[in-house]
């Protein structure tokens, strides 16, 4: 419970005030149980915005809808199309490499044209699906280093730092991305 209430702030269950919104009870009593780290909704919307960079509005507002909705965020055609370019563009590179190797896995050891095309589906599918998982994922990021840094200058330069945009790797995503084309193409010849 101390960490929930590292705010200074203490929930309405151990006789906190009675001024508190339903929003911030329900952080903290979810943070109690799961010992998260409580951090105050307008410093997570700064640090998020920090975090997003570029598009920061966009993100926001993605955000907020996840919030509202329940976790229910739209589809993205420009994930969907080049999903390892968008997720090395937001500096999301272990799933942009699992996203890359799956389908070469998976078609190395089955060895079916079919399923390798399922799983090319179902890779860029995920991939359309990234910003929700990208809004996700920087939501606990950002908490985990509000909650480790001990100060306010190192937790926002550990923030900026962490999320922004890597162009290199929107570079490199494109070139992978042109590389199976290539190789599908060669691939279609050979046969």
């Amino acid at each position: 419970k101390a960490v929930a209430r590292a705010s200074g702030r203490r929930s309405p269950q151990a006789g906190g005030p009675d001024n508190v919104s339903s929003l911030e009870r329900f952080c903290c009593d979810f943070a109690e149980r799961q010992m998260i780290p409580v951090v105050e909704p307008p410093q997570l919307e700064k640090d998020l915005r920090l975090f997003f960079g570029h598009n920061a509005t966009r993100f926001m507002i993605l955000w907020r809808a996840r919030r509202l909705r329940g976790g229910k965020i739209g589809f993205s055609w420009i994930s969907f199309v080049f999903p390892q370019a968008w997720f090395l563009y937001r500096k999301m590179y272990l799933t942009a490499a699992a996203l890359t190797v799956a389908p070469v896995a998976i078609a190395f050891f089955l060895q079916s044209t079919a399923f390798s095309n399922l799983t090319g589906l179902t890779i860029s599918i995920l991939g359309g699906l990234g910003p929700r998982y990208y809004v996700e994922n920087a939501e606990a990021l950002v908490v985990n280093i509000r909650s480790q840094s001990p100060t306010d200058e190192e937790a926002r330069s550990t923030i900026a730092e962490a999320g922004g945009v890597s162009r290199a790797g929107a570079v490199l995503g494109a070139l992978i991305f042109l590389s199976t084309v290539v190789l599908a193409i060669a691939n279609k010849q050979i046969r």
